[in-house]
């Protein structure tokens, strides 16, 4: 059996998910590419900021994805998911919805977070599939400014 695992980003992983984030870029509101430099700045700041976690996607210890709660807001029990990347081997085989699934329940357990949220671009249809089979309703389209649709959980 097959074993699907959420592991904190750490130093050690910051590459492959530049990497990974670099492969996908075009389904990310900010899509330039990142460079080691700017990458590892972010990484700096992002380890001092608690109401951000992100977290690599292993299958048998094997890291195939990334996948991010973000925007916590612990008086309003609410976070932002997204972030979410399975490398293309992995993809259409479940692992995005398990990994959707294991981050709300870190949410809820861990968190104590009670409304999820999440933003992505309109044209993504596989992401907005994913998220529609993982529980979440998309609740308003934002076309003019990035075409952004928005969505809960």
């Amino acid at each position: 059996m097959k074993q699907l695992e959420l592991i904190p980003l750490s130093s050690g992983t910051v590459e492959f998910a530049r990497q990974l984030r670099n492969k996908h870029r075009k389904w990310f509101f900010h899509s330039e590419e990142i460079s080691k430099q700017t990458h590892i700045a972010w990484y700096r700041k992002y380890i001092e900021d608690w109401w951000d976690v992100m977290f690599i996607i292993h299958l048998d210890g094997k890291p195939i994805g990334t996948i991010a709660i973000y925007n916590i807001d612990t008086s309003k029990r609410t976070a932002e998911v997204g972030r979410l990347i399975i490398d293309e081997p992995y993809q259409r085989q479940g692992y995005g919805t398990a990994a959707i699934k294991l981050i709300l329940d870190y949410g809820r357990e861990t968190l104590n977070v009670l409304d999820f949220y999440l933003s992505l671009k309109s044209d993504n249809w596989d992401a907005m599939n994913l998220y529609k089979k993982a529980g979440f309703v998309i609740t308003e389209k934002e076309d003019r400014l990035h075409g952004k649709l928005y969505g809960k959980h």
